[in-house]
């Protein structure tokens, strides 16, 4: 539907997790300016119509992958007055790689044990899993030119203290209803980027393996 509608003066900008979907998106809408973007934000459907949302700054930020910036701050203007914390940026590649580094790793590791996010900060095994989980991600994410700021990934930890004790990613969530799950998108996505690149991401392998045996992908 999206698709017969659009022309060259579309702009799509793509808030989905993970890290590919603007390629994918300028693939499938050829004739629209696909730009790139990501919201901090914790939320969840808890019924049909009704969507909860349980933490996060919700901070939205967005921008074209080539780092363009003058012919977009229309949209920009027009998501503030919306009262929307949307920021045009500049390197929105590097932006979302570090989101993706923050919340893949802690889909995977909430999912895989079962734990909220305060759980697994407060234990000294969970927490492991979660930061050589984020190492494997940056490994990847540095293999293809992604330039993360020193402390990494302790910012991204540092980010769970944003969100209320018992707070659950969505895909756990999900996992724990039997519903479709972002599996491939998060930890499967890790795995596969990793071999192509020569990588190895045992953990993320470890975790993928086991929770394939009981998620609906």
């Amino acid at each position: 539907m999206l698709k017969g509608n659009i022309n060259e003066a579309s702009i799509v900008i793509s808030l989905l997790n993970g890290v590919d979907n603007a390629e994918r998106l300028t693939h499938l809408l050829p004739g629209a300016k696909v730009l790139n973007g990501c919201v901090y934000i914790s939320a969840h459907i808890a019924k049909p119509g009704v969507v909860r949302q349980t933490g996060g700054s919700c901070q939205l930020l967005f921008g074209a992958e080539d780092g363009r910036v003058h012919e977009f701050t229309d949209i920009e203007t027009l998501l503030e007055s919306a009262n929307i914390q949307a920021e045009l940026k500049q390197d929105i590649k590097t932006i979302v790689w570090e989101k993706y580094l923050f919340v893949s790793p802690l889909a995977s590791a909430t999912t895989y044990l079962g734990k909220a996010f305060g759980e697994i900060m407060a234990d000294v095994a969970s927490r492991r899993l979660l930061e050589g989980l984020m190492e494997e991600v940056a490994l990847v994410a540095e293999a293809i030119g992604v330039e993360f700021s020193d402390g990494i990934i302790q910012e991204s930890l540092n980010k769970i203290s944003l969100f209320p004790y018992d707070t659950k990613s969505s895909m756990q969530l999900d996992f724990e209803k039997g519903k479709n799950t972002e599996i491939d998108t998060f930890t499967g996505y890790i795995l596969t980027r990793g071999k192509e690149l020569g990588i190895n991401a045992p953990l993320h392998e470890k975790v993928y393996r086991k929770l394939l045996e009981t998620v609906a992908v």
